[in-house]
C-alpha cells in the first residue's frame, strides 16, 4: 500500500487517505477488490494522424469560377462576332448577285437597243 500512495495516483486517494489515518485497521483486501490492472500490447509503436482539409478554399473556389465564366464569356462573345460577320457576308453576297442582275439587265436592254 505504501508503494501505491507513493505514485499519487487520483483514483487511489481515497484509498491512500484511510490508510494514513489508520493504517493498523486498514484492510488491503478491499483495495484489491477496487483495482484493476491492465496490460496494453501495442502491435506497432508507430502511429498515424488523418485530418480533414477541404479539397477547395474559397479564394480557389472562386478563381475556378471566375475562369470558367470567362472561358463562356469569350466564347460566347466569339460566338456573336461569327454571327455578325456571316450575316455581314450572306448580305454582301446578295447586294453582289443583285448588282451582277442589274448589270445583265441592263446589258440586255442596251443589245436590244
Amino acid at each position: 500500500m505504501v508503494k501505491v500512495c507513493a505514485k499519487n495516483l487520483t483514483s487511489a486517494v481515497q484509498a491512500c487517505a484511510e490508510y494514513k489515518e489508520n493504517a493498523k485497521n486498514f484492510s488491503v483486501e478491499s483495495v484489491i477488490d477496487n483495482f484493476l490492472g491492465v496490460n496494453i500490447y501495442f502491435e506497432d509503436v508507430n502511429y498515424e494522424v488523418i485530418t480533414e482539409s477541404a479539397k477547395y478554399d474559397e479564394f480557389q473556389l472562386l478563381s475556378n469560377i471566375g475562369g470558367t465564366l470567362g472561358l463562356f464569356v469569350g466564347a460566347s462573345v466569339l460566338s456573336f462576332v461569327e454571327i455578325i460577320q456571316m450575316l455581314l457576308e450572306v448580305v454582301a453576297y446578295i447586294c453582289k448577285s443583285r448588282s451582277k442582275k442589274n448589270k445583265v439587265q441592263e446589258l440586255k436592254v442596251d443589245e436590244k437597243a
